[in-house]
């Protein structure tokens, strides 16, 4: 059944493809932002809070990359 859902998902990755991605693109964003609030929170500088932020995500270009990986057909 894992196999078949995403096999699904990858199909209707090549029909929606600009909407999954402005969608995953605002999650991803999202949570960048709640984690750079979290740092200024900590007492960090606006940079280094947004540097500790792409550090503990993975960096938002490889999570892209992973996410099109997985959502579409290899």
């Amino acid at each position: 059944m894992r196999k078949l859902r995403a096999l699904w998902i990858r199909l209707r990755a090549i029909f929606t493809t600009r909407q999954i991605g402005d969608d995953f693109d605002a999650e991803l964003q999202s949570h960048l932002d709640e984690h750079v609030e979290e740092g200024l929170r900590s007492g960090l500088s606006e940079a280094e809070a947004r540097r500790q932020a792409l550090l503990r995500i993975g960096g938002a270009e490889q999570v892209r990359q992973a996410y099109r990986d997985r959502a579409t057909l290899p």
